[in-house]
This record gives structure tokens, C-alpha cells and sequence, in this order.
């Protein structure tokens, strides 16, 4: 895989051959992605705080390092997955943290059980949250996620969620709250979510 656009523009990431089990998004809906959150200003403010739910082996996550975000946050239940991002930032030069890259985090823990963790102990609002759940997860228990993400302002009143998904969520998510839009790519879905439903593309 190589990455799209930014400073890491064309650079590879080589992922294990034998994780078979593994998901990253393509590039084409990796390049669409990006292009849609640049035009609409997310990739151009001078602060742009990015959580990455599901992060699995990063194919996003190097999408926003590369983008020029200041802190990202990538939570996986996959301790291999996160150590494989870790190796692979290493690689490219960002083992230790500078005053012009980013804050880069990761989480190896199981998502809902970190978002419930977030109840009583709130953080700083993102600006982007990206979520890519395995598609086989049920459509109530991603809406759960997509709530939670909304009642514990997770995401910041101009702020984003995207949720990638696949054809068994297609024609569900447009019930769901805080539904925007949607584009498709191929088999790959991205719903978008956000406060102010009115801001389409």
C-alpha cells in the first residue's frame, strides 16, 4: 500500500502477508476520502485532532500523519496491529515526537469498552472521527458506536465522523442520527455523520 497524499506521499507500507484477516481501505477510497475532507477545510486548520476507531494496521492513520493533523489517537483491540503501526512510524521517522509533527497516540484496547471508560473521565473534542468496525459487526451495535461518539461529544460541534462500511449497512445509515451524507467506492461506504446535518457535500 502507499500512501496517497501529504508529506508521506508515496510511501509504501508493507503489511504482514500472512494476517489474511485483515481490512485496510483501498487506496481509491483512501484518495477520495482525503480529497473530500480537504475541500471541505478539515485537513487546513492549524489544529486538527483525528481519532482513529478500529485503526486495525493503520492504512488511515498514515493517511492523517501524512495530512498534516497535530494529534492523532488510533484505538485496536490487536496488539499486533498496534505494534505494526508503531514499527512502521518508526520507519518513516516519527519515534520521537518533535514541535512540527504530530502527537501521535495508540491505544490497544477494545472500543467500546474505551468509550465507556470516556463517561466520567471526558477528553478534548475531536475534530474527525473515522471509524472502520469489522463489516461483519451487527448495524445496532455500530449505531451504538455512532451515539456514543454524539452523547459524550467525542466529536466537536463542527466536527466530523465517517464511519466506512460495507453493502450490508447500505440504506441503514441514512435512518440513523446525525446522518449526513454518503459516498461509495466500489464495495467500500463512507456515511458521514455530524451535528449540523445541513453541511453536505
Amino acid at each position: 500500500m502507499r500512501i496517497t497524499s501529504g508529506s508521506l506521499k508515496g510511501r509504501s507500507v508493507f503489511f504482514p502477508q500472512k494476517k489474511r484477516h485483515i481490512r485496510p481501505t483501498m487506496q481509491r477510497a483512501r484518495e477520495a476520502l482525503i480529497s473530500i475532507l480537504a475541500s471541505r477545510g478539515y485537513l487546513h486548520q492549524p489544529s486538527l485532532q483525528v481519532l482513529d476507531l478500529f485503526c486495525g494496521v493503520g492504512s488511515v492513520y498514515f493517511e492523517f500523519v501524512s495530512g498534516g493533523a497535530t494529534q492523532i489517537t488510533g484505538v485496536d483491540k490487536n496488539r499486533k496491529h498496534i505494534s505494526f503501526i508503531r514499527d512502521t512510524l518508526k520507519r518513516f521517522g516519527y519515534e520521537y515526537p518533535t514541535p512540527s509533527r504530530p502527537k501521535l497516540t495508540l491505544i490497544c484496547a477494545d472500543v467500546f469498552r474505551w468509550l465507556d471508560a470516556h463517561i466520567s473521565s471526558p477528553i478534548s473534542p475531536y475534530d474527525i472521527v473515522f471509524l472502520d468496525p469489522p463489516y461483519q459487526l451487527a448495524g445496532s451495535k455500530v449505531l451504538e458506536l455512532i451515539e456514543k461518539i454524539f452523547d459524550r461529544h467525542l466529536v466537536d460541534q463542527e466536527g466530523l465522523v465517517v464511519l466506512e462500511h460495507g453493502r450490508q449497512l447500505d440504506g441503514e445509515t441514512e435512518k440513523w442520527s446525525f446522518f449526513s451524507t454518503k459516498k461509495k467506492y466500489g464495495g467500500t461506504f463512507f456515511s458521514f455523520f455530524e451535528f449540523d446535518q445541513k453541511k453536505q457535500d
